[in-house]
């Protein structure tokens, strides 16, 4: 990750995907799913989205990944498989202990 003393993890995961050509964190992007970013990144590489299909639908949350060398983000699991950010959290830290 780089220069992460000058720029909060999530803000690094931003401009990776940018600088390899991703839109995933476009305005456009984030807008259509209605999307929401956390302020940290876990194990340096995974974050937690949530996503609402519309507004009378839930809010639901994902895994994601990032790998740095390409800045291409990854869905761990399945697309809003959790119901909770806390449900999300829990799944990953067993994901990461078993792998």
């Amino acid at each position: 990750m780089s220069n992460l003393k000058k720029e909060s993890k999530m803000q690094a995961v931003k401009n990776c995907n940018k600088s390899h050509g991703g839109h995933w964190f476009s305005t456009d992007t984030m807008k259509f799913f209605r999307c929401r970013l956390p302020k940290t990144v876990i194990a340096e590489k995974y974050f937690i989205t949530s996503e609402q299909f519309d507004t009378n639908s839930p809010r639901l949350f994902t895994i994601r990944s990032i790998e740095w060398e390409t800045g291409k983000i990854d869905t761990i699991g399945e697309f809003q498989q959790f119901e909770s950010a806390k449900e999300a959290e829990k799944w990953l830290q067993n994901y990461l202990y078993n792998n």
